[in-house]
């Protein structure tokens, strides 16, 4: 019988070395592709931990000390901001008149409202953004599509213009005077005064932090899902030629339209509340804002404050309902190239798997919901824009004329 020699005999340093260096390269990939979107979105996603506007869930069975501290803190700002908002609610027991002072204070509580409101439904739906991450790593990489890059620049943007976006807040003095900054207790010692205007100093940081970060997260999860469908569009649009003849498995491409739509579920359950309160605040918001301006006779810096206020409803408005329609459109845009095929070269079963797609296309409206009241669509901005206008109109008609 011949003995062979064994591998270890014949093996060199140099080839161990390099056989070394494949199982590392190897190990690091694997390391970097679990949770990659999570690394990716770092910058971002610290941001939010450090304001106190996420925490991780810990596993069943495990315990993390960080994320429970992590968790106190974010409970602490949102015990702060609702604080805030009852003090804000005191300064209704001395009007009596209908003005432009009852107005400026009703657009000050709605916005404490908001914010409080926003953190609050934070708290319990913020968790959701690991699973949400998790499931996307598992959908790039069963599609073999690379995003991270990407990801990782619209991060990086969105957290440089968040600073950017702080010192404005903080350097334009005009915006603290739409906040109620007086001591809403008589006889108060100076002492007093310099630590509720401390606290309200602090309030304000968590206030513009939750403005503008949880926009940007909803305008991130936006952007994967618009990407995840539009790389799907495309996908199937290559397999799908202008004769109606599909080269490909239809069934893949719902399967996995499916998997994007359950990434938009998840998404939207963290959102919901949030696109909700955002109509439902901001619409009054700019509405009372205008009587305010119309009615009232102000400073030019006051002037510039409120319409500054009005420029930051509008745009919170806008992001809402961009968003939401892109991804509403783009959710809905592989029905026209299914429409485009030829079910005479099908067999039975391509031709079942066609109409099961385009019905799952069909039965109901794919987007982002206010609370599952109504989907986001192009529709839905045409009706709450006309309405802004409407009122626009009804107040600048109960304006008194001037003498």
């Amino acid at each position: 019988m011949q003995v062979y020699p064994s591998a270890s005999n014949n093996l060199s340093i140099s080839d161990a070395t390099e056989i070394c260096k494949s199982v590392f390269s190897i190990q690091a990939a694997c390391s970097d592709s679990v949770g990659n979107a999570k690394q990716k979105l770092k910058v971002l996603l610290t941001c939010l931990r450090i304001t106190g506007f996420l925490f991780y869930k810990p596993k069943r069975g495990e315990r993390n000390r960080k994320d429970f501290v992590s968790k106190i803190y974010c409970s602490t700002v949102l015990l702060i901001l609702w604080i805030n908002f009852g003090f804000a609610t005191l300064y209704f027991k001395d009007m009596t008149v209908f003005n432009g002072v009852l107005c400026n204070v009703i657009v000050s509580t709605v916005w404490f409202f908001q914010a409080a409101c926003f953190v609050t439904n934070n708290f319990f739906r913020c968790h959701l953004v690991e699973d949400f991450l998790y499931d996307l790593d598992s959908y790039l990489s069963e599609v073999s599509l690379d995003m991270y890059r990407s990801l990782k620049n619209v991060s990086l943007a969105l957290s440089i213009s968040y600073f950017i976006w702080l010192g404005c807040a903080f350097t334009f003095g005009g915006l603290s005077n739409l906040f109620v900054s007086d001591s809403p207790i008589d006889g108060t010692s100076f002492g007093a005064f310099v630590i509720l205007k401390i606290f309200l100093a602090i309030v304000y940081f968590y206030f513009v932090s939750s403005w503008y970060l949880l926009m940007s997260l909803f305008v991130l999860l936006s952007y994967i899902l618009y990407r995840s469908f539009t790389d799907l569009n495309t996908r199937l649009s290559n397999v799908v030629n202008q004769d109606g003849c599909c080269r490909g498995d239809l069934e893949i491409f719902r399967l996995q339209h499916h998997r994007v739509c359950l990434l938009l579920e998840k998404a939207n359950a963290i959102f919901s509340v949030y696109v909700l309160i955002t109509i439902g605040t901001v619409i009054p918001l700019i509405v009372f804002t205008l009587y305010f301006v119309i009615f009232e006779s102000i400073e030019m810096f006051k002037f510039f404050a409120v319409w500054w206020s009005v420029s930051l409803a509008v745009l919170q408005l806008l992001v809402v309902f961009v968003c939401g329609a892109l991804v509403n459109h783009y959710a809905h845009a592989s029905l026209w190239q299914i429409f485009g095929v030829d079910l005479h070269r099908f067999t039975s079963e391509q031709s079942q798997q066609a109409c099961m797609f385009v019905s799952q296309l069909t039965s109901h409206p794919i987007g982002f919901t206010a609370m599952g009241l109504f989907v986001i669509d192009k529709p839905t901005i045409i009706t709450f824009v006309g309405t802004i206008i409407t009122y626009t109109v009804v107040i600048i008609q109960f304006k008194p004329g001037s003498d």
